[in-house]
């Protein structure tokens, strides 16, 4: 669990990481994703590749 820093989009945005799921399933984390201007509260899952 932690915060992860991404270009995406052409944005730098940062993922805080609320939970990770099984290495077998293809989302392997639910993010809150913040962009530099403003939060967004959405709970994305995060599938596996986008995370470095």
């Amino acid at each position: 669990v932690g915060v992860y820093l991404t270009k995406f989009f052409g944005s730098n945005v940062r993922f805080r990481i609320l939970k990770e799921l099984g290495s077998l399933e293809p989302v392997v984390c639910v993010a809150e994703v913040y962009y530099p201007d403003k939060f967004y509260g959405t709970r994305v899952g995060i599938t596996r590749g986008v995370l470095k």
